[in-house]
């Protein structure tokens, strides 16, 4: 019962600072609808009923109600390229329960903000089969915050960066360089990279400028699906 009652409580927050906003929008409000439908019949035994099933922390749950705000906002943005019948599969509820539930458990920024490109891409078409969508998926989940700054630092890297431009390590505030170099490293053997772990490891203080192409074509679309959603615009 409490879990009803907090899942219904992340809805109707969300959904009242839609309506406050955007009240007028017909076919937005229909498809927010369609949205909070789909959450509402996630079975009892699925991940988010586990893990909110006790007195959720306060921190997660606003996590999630951001995310449904956020996911809200974005049907309401795009609500002339959505097509309904994608949200209405199997594909997208597996793909909206695995996100709230690592909004929930990730604080960390970058890691929110590719759950919510992930949701978008889904919706709006990534031009990735399923299983591909999900595997990605799957590896945001495993991934650290440090794996996906570091992917955004690749792609900035080969989008000819001036020359003289600062190190990963002189952009990422100079955390320690063994863990950049490890997350450098942990890319290759993903086969996101087309040069081997202990060269990528090399990488941590050389400039932007002199390390771009690096990532691969898996590389470059996991990049896009996680960093990136298609807006259409």
């Amino acid at each position: 019962m409490k879990t009803k009652i907090v899942t219904r409580k992340a809805i109707s927050t969300a959904k009242a600072k839609l309506k406050k906003a955007y009240i007028d929008n017909l076919r937005a409000e229909h498809l927010m609808n369609v949205f909070t439908a789909i959450l509402s019949e996630i079975p009892g035994g699925s991940a988010i009923s586990s893990l909110l099933k006790d007195y959720i922390p306060q921190k997660k749950e606003e996590r999630m109600v951001e995310l449904l705000h956020f996911m809200g906002q974005e049907l309401i943005k795009h609500a002339d390229q959505i097509n309904e019948a994608s949200m209405k599969t199997n594909h997208f509820a597996f793909m909206l329960e695995n996100c709230m539930r690592g909004v929930a458990m990730s604080p960390q920024k970058e890691k929110i903000d590719a759950y919510r490109a992930i949701l978008m891409n889904t919706i709006l078409g990534s031009g990735l089969e399923i299983t591909e969508e999900e595997h990605f998926l799957s590896l945001v989940d495993r991934l650290s915050s440090v794996h996906i700054k570091v992917i955004q630092l690749l792609i900035e890297a080969s989008q000819n960066p001036p020359e003289g431009s600062p190190s990963i390590q002189n952009r990422l505030d100079h955390m320690d360089k063994d863990i950049i170099a490890s997350a450098l490293s942990e890319l290759y053997t993903l086969n996101f990279t087309n040069t081997e772990g202990n060269v990528m490891a090399s990488f941590v203080n050389v400039p932007l400028d002199r390390i771009g192409g690096r990532l691969n074509h898996l590389g470059k679309k996991f990049a896009d699906f996680i960093i990136y959603y298609h807006s259409g615009e």
